[in-house]
Protein backbone atom coordinates (compact mmCIF):
# COMPACT_ATOMS: atom_id res chain seq x y z
CA UNK A 1 0.00 0.00 0.00
CA UNK A 2 1.36 3.44 -0.88
CA UNK A 3 1.59 5.89 2.01
CA UNK A 4 -0.03 9.29 1.87
CA UNK A 5 2.80 10.74 3.94
CA UNK A 6 6.59 10.19 4.05
CA UNK A 7 8.05 7.38 6.14
CA UNK A 8 11.73 6.96 6.86
CA UNK A 9 13.52 3.85 5.71
CA UNK A 10 15.26 1.98 8.52
CA UNK A 11 18.69 3.59 8.61
CA UNK A 12 20.67 0.71 10.09
CA UNK A 13 19.36 -1.66 7.44
CA UNK A 14 20.21 0.90 4.78
CA UNK A 15 23.79 1.15 6.06
CA UNK A 16 24.15 -2.63 5.99
CA UNK A 17 22.89 -2.80 2.42
CA UNK A 18 25.11 0.07 1.35
CA UNK A 19 28.20 -1.48 2.90
CA UNK A 20 27.46 -4.82 1.29
CA UNK A 21 27.04 -3.12 -2.09
CA UNK A 22 30.30 -1.23 -1.67
CA UNK A 23 32.29 -4.23 -0.41
CA UNK A 24 30.77 -7.74 -0.73
CA UNK A 25 33.53 -9.15 1.53
CA UNK A 26 32.31 -7.23 4.60
CA UNK A 27 31.35 -9.66 7.40
CA UNK A 28 28.18 -9.19 9.46
CA UNK A 29 28.05 -9.45 13.25
CA UNK A 30 25.58 -11.75 14.99
CA UNK A 31 23.15 -8.87 15.40
CA UNK A 32 23.18 -8.40 11.62
CA UNK A 33 25.12 -5.14 11.78
CA UNK A 34 28.04 -4.71 9.40
CA UNK A 35 31.49 -4.37 10.99
CA UNK A 36 33.57 -1.60 9.54
CA UNK A 37 36.19 0.86 10.67
CA UNK A 38 36.53 4.60 10.11
CA UNK A 39 38.33 4.54 6.78
CA UNK A 40 38.26 5.77 3.22
CA UNK A 41 35.96 2.83 2.42
CA UNK A 42 33.41 4.06 4.97
CA UNK A 43 33.49 7.53 3.49
CA UNK A 44 33.09 6.11 -0.01
CA UNK A 45 29.86 4.35 0.98
CA UNK A 46 28.10 7.58 2.03
CA UNK A 47 26.66 8.28 -1.46
CA UNK A 48 25.28 4.74 -1.57
CA UNK A 49 23.62 5.20 1.83
CA UNK A 50 22.13 8.48 0.67
CA UNK A 51 20.73 6.81 -2.45
CA UNK A 52 19.02 4.10 -0.40
CA UNK A 53 17.86 6.53 2.28
CA UNK A 54 16.22 9.02 -0.08
CA UNK A 55 13.41 7.42 -2.05
CA UNK A 56 12.04 9.26 -5.09
CA UNK A 57 8.70 10.99 -4.71
CA UNK A 58 5.99 9.76 -7.06
CA UNK A 59 3.70 12.28 -8.75
CA UNK A 60 0.73 10.82 -10.63
CA UNK A 61 -0.97 13.03 -13.22
CA UNK A 62 -4.22 11.64 -14.58
CA UNK A 63 -7.27 12.99 -16.32
CA UNK A 64 -9.16 12.83 -19.62
CA UNK A 65 -7.61 12.86 -23.08
CA UNK A 66 -6.12 16.24 -24.08
CA UNK A 67 -6.65 17.79 -20.65
CA UNK A 68 -2.98 18.81 -20.62
CA UNK A 69 -1.37 16.06 -18.53
CA UNK A 70 1.80 15.79 -20.62
CA UNK A 71 2.16 19.57 -20.89
CA UNK A 72 1.94 19.85 -17.10
CA UNK A 73 4.39 16.94 -16.69
CA UNK A 74 6.91 18.64 -18.98
CA UNK A 75 6.52 21.98 -17.17
CA UNK A 76 6.90 20.30 -13.76
CA UNK A 77 9.96 18.34 -14.90
CA UNK A 78 11.59 21.53 -16.17
CA UNK A 79 10.94 23.38 -12.92
CA UNK A 80 12.42 20.54 -10.89
CA UNK A 81 15.45 20.00 -13.14
CA UNK A 82 16.13 23.74 -13.06
CA UNK A 83 16.54 23.24 -9.30
CA UNK A 84 19.11 20.51 -9.91
CA UNK A 85 16.72 17.58 -9.34
CA UNK A 86 16.60 14.45 -11.46
CA UNK A 87 13.18 13.62 -12.92
CA UNK A 88 11.75 10.64 -14.80
CA UNK A 89 8.49 11.10 -16.74
CA UNK A 90 6.76 7.76 -17.36
CA UNK A 91 3.69 7.83 -19.62
CA UNK A 92 1.34 4.84 -19.84
CA UNK A 93 0.66 5.70 -23.48
CA UNK A 94 4.37 5.48 -24.31
CA UNK A 95 4.43 1.93 -22.97
CA UNK A 96 1.24 1.05 -24.83
CA UNK A 97 2.82 2.44 -28.01
CA UNK A 98 5.45 -0.32 -27.80
CA UNK A 99 2.80 -2.71 -29.13
CA UNK A 100 3.04 -2.75 -32.90
CA UNK A 101 0.08 -2.49 -35.28
CA UNK A 102 -2.83 -2.77 -34.62
CA UNK A 103 -1.84 -1.31 -31.23
CA UNK A 104 -2.35 -2.20 -27.57
CA UNK A 105 -6.08 -1.44 -27.38
CA UNK A 106 -7.01 -3.28 -30.57
CA UNK A 107 -4.81 -6.24 -29.60
CA UNK A 108 -6.43 -6.51 -26.18
CA UNK A 109 -3.17 -5.54 -24.45
CA UNK A 110 -4.13 -2.22 -22.91
CA UNK A 111 -4.16 -3.56 -19.35
CA UNK A 112 -0.93 -5.44 -20.00
CA UNK A 113 0.54 -2.05 -20.91
CA UNK A 114 -0.60 -0.74 -17.52
CA UNK A 115 1.14 -3.67 -15.81
CA UNK A 116 4.35 -3.17 -17.79
CA UNK A 117 4.22 0.55 -17.00
CA UNK A 118 3.80 -0.22 -13.30
CA UNK A 119 6.84 -2.50 -13.35
CA UNK A 120 8.86 0.24 -15.06
CA UNK A 121 7.79 2.84 -12.51
CA UNK A 122 8.58 0.43 -9.67
CA UNK A 123 12.15 0.09 -10.92
CA UNK A 124 12.62 3.85 -11.24
CA UNK A 125 11.30 4.24 -7.68
CA UNK A 126 14.22 2.07 -6.55
CA UNK A 127 16.76 4.23 -8.35
CA UNK A 128 18.66 7.36 -7.38
CA UNK A 129 16.34 9.85 -9.11
CA UNK A 130 14.53 12.51 -7.09
CA UNK A 131 11.10 12.43 -8.72
CA UNK A 132 9.10 10.03 -10.86
CA UNK A 133 6.21 11.70 -12.69
CA UNK A 134 3.58 9.29 -14.00
CA UNK A 135 1.17 10.33 -16.74
CA UNK A 136 -1.82 8.43 -18.04
CA UNK A 137 -5.43 7.28 -17.79
CA UNK A 138 -5.16 5.55 -14.42
CA UNK A 139 -8.79 5.46 -13.38
CA UNK A 140 -10.04 2.09 -12.14
CA UNK A 141 -8.92 0.27 -9.02
CA UNK A 142 -7.30 -2.34 -11.27
CA UNK A 143 -5.36 0.31 -13.19
CA UNK A 144 -4.29 1.93 -9.93
CA UNK A 145 -3.17 -1.45 -8.56
CA UNK A 146 -1.18 -2.11 -11.74
CA UNK A 147 0.76 1.08 -10.95
CA UNK A 148 1.15 0.69 -7.19
CA UNK A 149 1.73 -3.06 -6.77
CA UNK A 150 5.38 -2.83 -7.83
CA UNK A 151 6.19 0.23 -5.72
CA UNK A 152 8.49 0.02 -2.69
CA UNK A 153 6.65 -0.27 0.62
CA UNK A 154 7.75 3.20 1.72
CA UNK A 155 6.76 4.96 -1.50
CA UNK A 156 5.02 8.31 -1.21
CA UNK A 157 2.62 9.33 -3.98
CA UNK A 158 0.87 12.57 -4.82
CA UNK A 159 -2.13 12.18 -7.15
CA UNK A 160 -3.32 15.11 -9.23
CA UNK A 161 -6.24 15.19 -11.66
CA UNK A 162 -5.86 17.50 -14.65
CA UNK A 163 -9.38 18.10 -15.92
CA UNK A 164 -11.27 19.95 -18.67
CA UNK A 165 -14.66 19.66 -20.33
CA UNK A 166 -15.07 17.40 -23.34
CA UNK A 167 -15.76 20.38 -25.61
CA UNK A 168 -12.35 21.81 -24.74
CA UNK A 169 -10.42 18.53 -24.87
CA UNK A 170 -11.93 17.56 -28.21
CA UNK A 171 -11.06 20.96 -29.70
CA UNK A 172 -7.48 20.54 -28.47
CA UNK A 173 -7.25 17.05 -29.95
CA UNK A 174 -8.60 18.25 -33.28
CA UNK A 175 -6.01 21.02 -33.36
CA UNK A 176 -3.13 18.55 -32.80
CA UNK A 177 -2.26 16.69 -36.01
CA UNK A 178 0.09 14.37 -34.15
CA UNK A 179 -2.83 12.71 -32.37
CA UNK A 180 -4.46 9.57 -33.65
CA UNK A 181 -7.63 7.98 -32.27
CA UNK A 182 -8.25 10.85 -29.86
CA UNK A 183 -9.18 13.05 -32.84
CA UNK A 184 -12.07 10.76 -33.74
CA UNK A 185 -15.33 12.07 -32.19
CA UNK A 186 -16.79 8.73 -31.06
CA UNK A 187 -13.55 7.53 -29.49
CA UNK A 188 -12.84 10.86 -27.80
CA UNK A 189 -16.30 11.25 -26.30
CA UNK A 190 -16.40 7.62 -25.12
CA UNK A 191 -13.00 8.00 -23.45
CA UNK A 192 -14.11 11.21 -21.77
CA UNK A 193 -17.31 9.58 -20.48
CA UNK A 194 -15.24 6.72 -19.06
CA UNK A 195 -13.05 9.18 -17.18
CA UNK A 196 -16.06 11.11 -15.89
CA UNK A 197 -17.78 7.92 -14.69
CA UNK A 198 -14.65 6.69 -12.90
CA UNK A 199 -13.50 10.02 -11.48
CA UNK A 200 -14.92 9.30 -7.97
CA UNK A 201 -12.62 6.25 -7.72
CA UNK A 202 -9.43 8.24 -8.40
CA UNK A 203 -7.53 9.02 -5.14
CA UNK A 204 -6.89 12.65 -6.08
CA UNK A 205 -4.96 14.80 -3.62
CA UNK A 206 -5.47 17.79 -5.92
CA UNK A 207 -7.63 18.60 -8.94
CA UNK A 208 -6.86 21.30 -11.49
CA UNK A 209 -9.00 22.72 -14.28
CA UNK A 210 -6.77 23.31 -17.28
CA UNK A 211 -9.40 25.62 -18.77
CA UNK A 212 -8.83 28.02 -15.88
CA UNK A 213 -5.13 27.46 -15.19
CA UNK A 214 -2.20 27.32 -17.61
CA UNK A 215 0.10 24.30 -17.49
CA UNK A 216 2.85 26.39 -15.92
CA UNK A 217 0.51 27.52 -13.14
CA UNK A 218 -0.54 23.95 -12.41
CA UNK A 219 3.08 22.81 -12.41
CA UNK A 220 3.97 25.60 -9.99
CA UNK A 221 1.16 24.56 -7.64
CA UNK A 222 2.25 20.91 -7.71
CA UNK A 223 5.88 21.89 -7.15
CA UNK A 224 4.86 23.90 -4.08
CA UNK A 225 2.94 20.91 -2.71
CA UNK A 226 5.70 18.34 -3.18
CA UNK A 227 8.23 20.80 -1.80
CA UNK A 228 6.35 20.70 1.50
CA UNK A 229 6.50 16.89 1.79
Amino acid sequence: MVDSFPRQINFERSVDRALSAADPDVDEAEEGQARYSCSARELAVVPVVRQIWTMPLLVVLTGPIAAGKNTVADALAKRLTDRGKTVVVADVDDVAAMVSTPGAAQAGLRFAAHEAHGALVGQWMRSGVDYVVVVGPIYTEEEQAALTCALPDDAVALWAVIDATVAVTFARAQADPSRGLSREPDFHHAAHRRFRDLLPAIPADHAFNSEEMAAEQIATAIEATIGAL
